[in-house]
C-alpha cells in the first residue's frame, strides 16, 4: 500500500511540475528579433540597424534605434499575419522600425500596424507591412 502510496506522489508531482512550463502560446514567433535589413517599396535598403522586435504572448516591444526608445504593442497573432496596436504611440514614432507613418507628429496617440509573415522559423523571420515594407529579422 505504501508502495501504491508513493507512485501516486511521485505521479502527482510530475504532473504538477510539467503543467508549470511556461510554453509560447505564438511558437517560433515568441522572443526577440533584430531587424538586419528592412526594404521600402521605393527601392531604399536599409542594412543592419540595431533595432528590435519583441514578440510575447499578446504583447509586442519594439525596441532600439538612434536614441534608444521602447514602444509596447498589444499583439493579435492570427497564423500567418500579425496585427499591432500601438496605444500611446503615433505612427511618425515608429518610423525606425520599417513602419511608414501617415499621420503627422503629434496627431495620433494610437498606431495600428499590420504584417504578414513570409518566413518564419527558429532562426529568421521574413515580414510584410501592409504598405509593402519587407522586413528581415534574425532571432537574437
Amino acid at each position: 500500500m505504501k508502495k501504491l502510496a508513493l507512485i501516486l506522489a511521485n505521479i502527482l508531482i510530475l504532473v504538477g511540475l510539467g503543467s508549470c512550463q511556461d510554453t509560447p502560446l505564438i511558437g517560433d514567433l515568441a522572443g526577440q528579433w533584430q531587424i538586419t535589413k528592412i526594404e521600402y517599396p521605393d527601392g531604399t535598403v536599409v542594412d543592419s540597424p540595431e533595432r528590435y522586435y519583441c514578440f510575447y504572448r499578446h504583447t509586442a516591444q519594439l525596441t532600439g534605434g538612434e536614441v534608444h526608445t521602447e514602444h509596447t504593442a498589444n499583439m493579435t497573432y492570427d497564423k500567418p499575419d500579425i496585427t499591432l496596436e500601438f496605444p500611446r504611440a503615433g505612427g511618425w514614432q515608429l518610423t525606425q522600425w520599417g513602419i511608414i507613418a501617415t499621420d503627422t507628429p503629434g496627431e495620433s496617440t494610437t498606431w495600428v500596424q499590420k504584417y504578414h509573415i513570409d518566413t518564419l522559423n527558429g532562426s529568421k523571420l521574413v515580414m510584410t507591412t501592409e504598405q509593402g515594407v519587407v522586413i528581415y529579422c534574425r532571432k537574437f
